[in-house]
């Protein structure tokens, strides 16, 4: 096969991304796909930095005193993934034509969050435990080009994130942290052409790049761990307003575990290496965050949300993919220069308080991409992308409201004209992503519903 050898991708989420992003509906918003990248902070919902829930404390924990009393809330999320891929054969075949290719997916993630109010202290302790799922595609086996670049890969974390809020006596202003611990589990498998791999290294010169026979696989299979701490504060001067900032730290993941090579169906390649099992690592960095968060109105009536978010991407200044030396085949590694962008998310939101006391709420925001255009490939997906959501609230009674929402993320299509992936991943990407969501909430004051802000928190 006259294919030349593809680099091993960086696959951070690479599709949050990209991992990354990424992925729905507290919808006083938040983040489902980290820019386009990864779904980092929760399982796909998106919720607010003033949102009220328990769920807040994955990034802003100091909302966490926004409501009295205590709560446990169950929350499920699951989406849709869409990706087309017209590929421009125009430099290969010297004529205009493209290929077009199409890949659906689909993910489910599960949390659950838990907060409590120690009566006259000012406290309120949080826990959440979730299961998020960063990036997932399967362009298959016989996808053309495309395996060269992905067959099928997932990127899933399971974290925990405990949290603790204070409100400083006077009641309008509260602060607090917590940490996310999290362990990140990378699967990714893909085409690797032995024959190109063993020209590059000089090893071998009787073995032709045309020769049949050259393509075999190679599986990484990879984990790690990690963490990141937020900080932020909530400012409720009336029942009217609230502001909110917090700021969540970077991280680096080393993705380190088994890379198995598997040699083709070919007297050559099967004498001379077998199928191998090595090992390797991938670095991955998470990026600081800051967000902001206002919300105006009467939450008996109508509310007006605005919320923003900065993520420094800019940090993920190198792919570097290392793979120890599978005997015979030199160095199969990936390491080139990345040049990502710091991303902005603006949000808006407008909720509104039915008469039979169910809350419905809508949602428009739009995300600029992290990547370059050179640098997008079917392993790492990035765009602008607008997001269109909707929520019903329904309480069921004082202490217990169900939740249900659509997010819909609608991506601008990118066109790769040169790119700096090994095949060239020239061509036209779209990406649509749908989220669904549904949660259960059980608790609030124990004496009554939530509590007027004018007149500070309601203890125990």
């Amino acid at each position: 096969m006259n294919q030349r050898q593809p680099r091993l991708p960086l696959k951070t989420s690479a599709s949050r991304a990209a991992c990354a992003l990424l992925l729905v509906l507290s919808l006083a918003p938040a983040n489902a796909a980290a820019d386009g990248l990864f779904s980092t902070d929760s399982t796909g919902r998106i919720i607010s930095p003033t949102s009220d829930g328990a769920t807040v404390l994955l990034h802003t924990p100091s909302s966490l005193r926004l409501t009295a009393g205590n709560e446990l809330e169950l929350d499920v999320s699951g989406y849709g993934r869409l990706i087309t891929y017209a590929r421009d054969t125009t430099a290969r075949d010297g004529g205009e034509v493209f290929d077009t290719d199409a890949q659906f997916s689909v993910a489910a993630q599960p949390m659950v969050a838990y907060k409590r109010q120690l009566a006259d202290t000012g406290l309120t302790f949080g826990f959440a435990v979730a299961s998020p799922v960063w990036e997932k595609s399967n362009w298959g086996s016989d996808s053309g080009e495309n395996r060269w670049h992905n067959i099928y890969s997932k990127m899933r974390a399971v974290q925990a994130t405990p949290a603790i809020a204070y409100t400083i006596p006077g009641g309008k202003v509260h602060v607090g942290g917590s940490v996310t611990v999290m362990r990140v589990f990378h699967h990714n498998y893909r085409a690797f052409d032995y024959g190109t791999q063993l020209a590059k290294q000089q090893e071998v010169d009787d073995v032709p790049p045309e020769d049949p026979g050259n393509e075999g696989r190679v599986l990484r299979d990879l984990a790690a761990n990690a963490a990141t701490a937020s900080a932020s504060v909530t400012f409720t001067p009336s029942s009217t307003l609230t502001l909110a900032a917090s700021y969540t730290t970077p991280a680096t993941l080393s993705l380190e575990g088994d890379v198995n090579f598997y040699a083709p169906d070919n007297a050559f390649y099967q004498d001379r290496f077998g199928d191998q099992e090595t090992s390797g690592v991938l670095e991955l960095r998470l990026p600081h965050i800051a967000r902001l968060g206002a919300r105006f109105g009467s939450p008996q009536a109508t509310t007006f949300g605005v919320d923003a978010q900065f993520s420094s991407w800019s940090i993920q200044d190198t792919y570097c993919v290392e793979i120890s030396d599978p005997g015979g085949l030199g160095d199969p590694s990936e390491r080139f220069e990345s040049d990502w962008r710091p991303t902005f998310t603006g949000r808006l939101n407008v909720g509104h308080r039915l008469e039979s006391g169910s809350l419905l709420t809508g949602l428009l925001g739009f995300t600029s991409s992290a990547l370059p255009d050179d640098e997008v490939t079917l392993a790492i997906m990035d765009a602008h992308r607008v997001e269109l959501g909707v929520a019903y609230e329904l309480a069921l009674d004082e202490r217990q409201r169900v939740e249900f929402g659509y997010t819909h993320f609608l991506s601008i299509p990118r066109q790769v004209e040169e790119s700096i992936r090994e095949p060239i991943a020239n061509g036209t990407y779209n990406q649509q992503l749908g989220m669904l969501h549904a949660s259960f909430a059980l608790g609030f004051a124990p004496d009554g519903p939530r509590p007027d802000l004018s007149e500070g928190i309601t203890e125990e």
